[in-house]
């Protein structure tokens, strides 16, 4: 779904619109999800992943795809951050969307995985 301020998400992927009035090429784009306590859960950074992102002129998304995620159950909130290439922050999105992850039933907690149970 969407968030506030031209963010939103939806299976595993997380779009951010990013705007400017003139054309920069110095930015770092992050994520983080936080539980419902306000522990990260995950965070990248473009920088951490090694992606210059091209020049931004006028408005144009940027996405992150989260690839073989598992979250236990319960509501998460992504939180955005524009960075400048030496760290200042331009920018901060505090959850800026949320999302549930649902409940199969056969275990609590932030990590999501099938249980296996055998006696020998």
């Amino acid at each position: 779904g969407r968030g506030r301020d031209g963010m939103r998400s939806d299976e595993g992927g997380i779009d951010v619109d990013l705007s400017t009035p003139v054309p920069t090429d110095d930015l770092v784009l992050g994520i983080q999800i936080d539980n419902t306590a306000g522990q990260a859960v995950y965070g990248t950074t473009t920088r951490r992943m090694e992606v210059t992102i091209p020049a931004v002129s006028g408005v144009q998304t940027a996405r992150f795809t989260l690839s073989k995620a598992s979250f236990g159950p319960g509501k998460y909130f992504v939180n955005v951050s524009l960075m400048t290439a030496h760290g200042v922050h331009v920018h901060d999105w505090p959850q800026a969307c949320a999302f549930d992850a649902h409940d199969f039933g056969v275990s609590v907690g932030a990590v999501a995985a099938t249980p296996h149970f055998s006696v020998r």
